[in-house]
């Protein structure tokens, strides 16, 4: 039998007061992710990869400052971050310890003094400016540059991403309601996945909603926090993997069974869209 998650309303409570002021902040990052042409290029994103191994090693070097990189790296962190086990794996072979990051209104804030902090220290180490106009990088100019990359997740990873946000828009209204319905949705898929997803008949087969990964993600970007989180309420660490890759008659099943326990256990339908 699997045992009850222990404050249930405390830890609703808890996870809301995390998750909601930060959302904003996760869609916005997202949505100028989606509106950058530079993203879709697979050879650009590896020079970003490339960019984002070397902010990386910075942050490991002064692991108590924060630093707050430009927007280009910050996006490729959030894709690579989202990838909770391949991130743990990476960080952990890579520099033989997690690197925390956050997700909060404080680090999108302009006179966050992380962004001055960490424009210094990469001139001071890198010898220049850490700043990049990704309106005046061209796709040509790195078509036949090779870097080897110390993560594991790759540029079509990142291209791929873009379709999360297409989806959601194709799916659902983002408004006020719809990141209150997110951070209820993600808590009663926590739940659903307590409860049933180490039942051998249900193993791997609860997926989760665009709405509810709208919530999930902005969590588990708060790592420190999701780590602490998971561990305190579920015994173990909830890993999330993006675009798991499902034949057609597998995610037909996944959907089924999904939309089934949710009723099953809410007496409602498990939301897939607004429009």
């Amino acid at each position: 039998m699997v045992s009850p998650v222990p404050n249930v309303d405390f830890l609703y409570e808890d996870i809301k007061a995390l998750i909601r002021p930060a959302i904003p902040f996760y869609w916005n990052a997202m949505v100028k992710f989606y509106e950058t042409p530079a993203f879709r290029s697979e050879a650009i994103v590896n020079y970003l990869i490339h960019r984002y191994e070397l902010f990386l090693e910075l942050v490991n070097e002064n692991p108590h400052e924060e630093l707050i990189p430009p927007s280009d790296i910050e996006s490729i962190w959030l894709c690579h971050a989202i990838r909770t086990k391949i991130y743990r794996e990476d960080c952990q072979r890579i520099f033989n310890k997690f690197i925390h990051r956050s997700l909060t209104p404080e680090r999108y804030s302009d006179d966050n003094l992380g962004r001055l902090r960490a424009r210094n220290k990469w001139e001071e180490k890198y010898g220049y400016p850490i700043d990049l106009d990704l309106d005046k990088v061209k796709e040509e100019d790195y078509n036949t540059i090779h870097y080897s990359h110390k993560i594991t997740m790759k540029a079509c990873d990142v291209v791929r991403d873009n379709d999360w946000v297409r989806d959601f828009y194709d799916s659902f209204y983002y408004n006020d309601d719809t990141c209150c319905k997110a951070v209820a949705d993600y808590f009663n898929y926590l739940m659903l996945l307590h409860k049933y997803d180490s039942k051998k008949e249900y193993e791997g087969m609860i997926s989760a909603s665009l709405r509810v990964d709208l919530a999930w993600h902005t969590h588990m970007l708060n790592t420190e926090k999701y780590n602490e989180y998971c561990l305190r309420y579920f015994n173990q660490y909830i890993d999330h993997s993006p675009w798991p890759d499902y034949n057609e008659t597998e995610l037909t099943h996944v959907s089924a069974t999904s939309h089934d326990l949710w009723e099953k256990e809410y007496g409602t339908p498990y939301e897939w869209k607004d429009h």
